[in-house]
This record gives C-alpha cells, sequence and structure tokens, in this order.
C-alpha cells in the first residue's frame, strides 16, 4: 500500500472516530461541505465499513461522488454499494436507512454541475482521470 493511501485509510478512520465521539459535532465539514459517514456492508467481507464523505442535498436526497481524488480506480465503497444498494448513513447525530442508485448521465450532469459550483476541487478531479466519476444519490427510505 502506497504513503498516500495509508494516510487516507488512517486519517478516515480518525474522521469517523471524531465525528461520532462527538455526536456529529466535529469533523462535519470538509473543504466547505457537510460530511456524513456511509456505511455499506463490504462486497467481499460480509462486514460493515464507514466511510466519510462530503455531501449535498438535492430534492430531498444526499448526493456523494466516487471521485476517489481524480484517481484511475473507483473507491472501494463504490464497488460495495453496487452490490449492496442499501444501507446507513449518519449525519451529524441522525442515522438514516437509505437506497442508493448511480446517477444517469442526464441525473450526472444536473447534479455535477451543483457539485463544481459548491466545490471546485472535483473539476481537477475529473481532469485527472480517464474514468467517469460517478454521482450517487442516497434516498431516505424512512
Amino acid at each position: 500500500m502506497g504513503l498516500v493511501k495509508y494516510f487516507l485509510r488512517i486519517f478516515s478512520k480518525f474522521h469517523v472516530f471524531i465525528f461520532r465521539n462527538t455526536g456529529g459535532k466535529r469533523m462535519n465539514k470538509f473543504g466547505g461541505m457537510p460530511v456524513l459517514i456511509l456505511n455499506p456492508i463490504g462486497a467481499k467481507s460480509g462486514k460493515k465499513r464507514s466511510t466519510p464523505l462530503m455531501y449535498f442535498e438535492h430534492k430531498g436526497n444526499f448526493i456523494v461522488t466516487a471521485s476517489n481524488g481524480g484517481s484511475d480506480y473507483h473507491p472501494g465503497w463504490f464497488y460495495n454499494i453496487r452490490i449492496v444498494p442499501q444501507t446507513e448513513i449518519e449525519t451529524n447525530e441522525k442515522k438514516t436507512t437509505v437506497v442508493i442508485h448511480i446517477a444517469d448521465d442526464k441525473e450526472k450532469s444536473e447534479l455535477w454541475q451543483i457539485l463544481i459550483k459548491i466545490n471546485r476541487s472535483y473539476e481537477e478531479y475529473q481532469k485527472k482521470t480517464k474514468r467517469n466519476i460517478p454521482m450517487i444519490v442516497l434516498t431516505s427510505v424512512s
């Protein structure tokens, strides 16, 4: 595992720890965006995984992106949600069960424009990679 990937894994665990142990009062924003904790089931392990992700809300849904910092491969959690498209998320002190779908091209185009108005870093991520960075829609079932 490369040093950057190792650091990101450690930071992610730290981020989740602080978020949970402060009831979402700390580490609830990053890069000017709110943060949620995505808790998908590992496709191979069957274990619950927890990943902090920046998000925005649109039409009552939580929107995240599988940018992986502009790398040429999707983040691990993306593969997990494709296999099990329902999970729990945590926002501040609230836990919510969500169903997940990957935005089609038309929906992605609309969501992408909103995202880059909020955080222009994502434009740079898309320029760095050949893959089409997916936008993911999380819809509350409760």
